[in-house]
């Protein structure tokens, strides 16, 4: 009797789980695996939308800081007794100088539309002279264009005393910053010959002009309006040029398709494009001043 009872507690001791037991445990394991899974998928996201937001600001910071370096020279003429810019903005295709031939000869305006009508963007086309400060006119290095390849020649720059009696002795150097269907941030400038790629995921981009209208010293703008409200003797009394530009992550972070409108400056921009049309990528608006040192 006592051998049987062993027995008995022996098989009940090496009895495996029930049914029940297994299934709950498997419950039990697979909400686990799904809470994991799931903190594991959204911090994947998360990084994801990290990494796309960086590049979104990085290619606006590119954009806006090229602009800036360049713009910021409009109308540099030194102060010398020296030939007047015939305009500080490019309106017009530009015709090569005499002397100085590869000062303007590869430059064309096609590419500049001031104002985009409707949603298109803007772009910017500017004009200055070439400097060298070690030639003692003082101030910034500006001998090269928005491209930074070609080099003003130097009998051409402002600090030739010798070659500043007409304008065909000296050189502007124009520049035009546009935008391209794709996204692409181009600039076209009179010493090189081919566009250069400035920054991509540009979608759109609108400009404004900041006007000194009081005539004051003071070198501030009265007010800020697009190209088409600029009067035709308002432009030489430009002080100031603001920018600001719509990017657009290079690749779909969004968990829901949609379609926003932005303020950029003076006008409202609604991504993607179309009635009706919406994506998943994502966007942000930049925007800076440029205050024109001449």
């Amino acid at each position: 009797m006592k051998i049987l009872d062993m027995n008995r507690k022996i098989i009940k001791q090496q009895a495996g789980l029930t049914l029940i037991e297994l299934m709950v445990a498997m419950v039990i394991g697979l909400f686990l695996l799904l809470s994991i899974s799931s903190v594991y998928l959204s911090n994947l996201q998360s990084s994801s939308k990290r990494d796309q937001y960086s590049l979104l600001e990085d290619n606006a910071r590119l954009a806006l800081d090229s602009m800036k370096n360049v713009i910021q020279h409009t109308g540099f003429n030194t102060g010398k007794d020296v030939p007047v810019l015939p305009s500080k903005f490019i309106t017009a295709d530009v015709n090569p100088d005499a002397a100085c031939s590869t000062g303007s000869a590869l430059f064309t305006a096609s590419t500049i539309t001031q104002n985009g009508a409707n949603d298109n963007p803007d772009s910017i086309g500017v004009v200055y002279f070439g400097n060298d400060p070690f030639g003692g006119a003082g101030g910034a290095v500006v001998n090269t264009d928005c491209s930074g390849v070609g080099q003003l020649a130097d009998s051409c720059q402002l600090h030739d005393v010798a070659n500043t009696s007409s304008d065909n002795s000296l050189s502007y150097i124009y520049n035009t910053f546009f935008l391209e269907n794709d996204g692409k941030l181009q600039c076209v400038g009179s010493l090189d010959s081919g566009k250069q790629l400035i920054a991509e995921g540009i979608e759109n981009m609108q400009i404004t002009y900041g006007v000194n209208t009081d005539g004051l010293l003071d070198g501030g703008a009265n007010k800020y309006v697009n190209a088409a409200d600029v009067n035709a003797n308002e432009w030489e009394g430009v002080v100031s040029v603001q920018i600001a530009v719509l990017v657009k992550s290079q690749k779909e972070v969004k968990q829901i398709a949609e379609q926003k409108t932005y303020a950029l400056l003076d006008k409202q921009i609604t991504a993607p494009a179309g009635a009706g049309v919406k994506d998943k990528f994502q966007r942000a608006v930049f925007s800076t001043t440029v205050h024109l040192r001449n």
